[in-house]
């Protein structure tokens, strides 16, 4: 993991932080952040390379579900009631949903895969016969990419 977060910190200074700096252009370090930590959890973890458009809409999605699951709802517990009016939860229920949508083209792709590597976490998730189905499989791909996701955002 550290030489992949090393090579993604190199890849991401070479083609990103030394044109923005020549060009006088600035960024959200947190941003960038994130966007290290998760190629970087994606490639090791998983074996799956996530694209720019992937990495924006999943933050997006978590900070959805984020705002709505961990404040808004734990705030007021009626929100879970009268969800289906309310367009904040109805926006974060779709994002935690494209999310999993997500995590199950990672173990599709996983399973694609012709020689996949021995003991990555995908592996031991995949190989783990006490999965009831995908979904829960899923939930726990999320677990570690949010897991990754949330130690960047802290900062943020």
């Amino acid at each position: 993991m550290n030489s992949v977060a090393l090579e993604q910190t190199e890849k991401w200074i070479k083609e990103k932080l030394i044109p923005l700096s020549e060009s006088g252009q600035s960024f959200d370090v947190a941003e960038e952040m994130i966007s290290i930590t998760l190629d970087a959890i994606c490639k090791t973890a998983f074996e799956y390379d996530i694209s720019e458009k992937e990495k924006l809409i999943f933050v997006s999605n978590c900070e959805l579900v984020f705002r709505e699951f961990l404040a808004k709802s734990f705030n007021n517990p009626l929100r879970k009631y009268m969800g289906k009016w309310i367009p904040d939860r109805k926006r974060a229920l779709q994002a935690a949903s494209d999310n999993a949508i997500f995590a199950k083209k990672i173990i599709e792709q996983y399973r694609k895969n012709p020689n996949p590597l021995e003991g990555t976490i995908i592996d031991h998730l995949c190989k783990n016969p006490c999965y009831a189905n995908d979904d829960e499989l899923a939930a726990d791909v999320l677990l570690y990419l949010i897991a990754g996701h949330d130690v960047s955002i802290i900062t943020k």
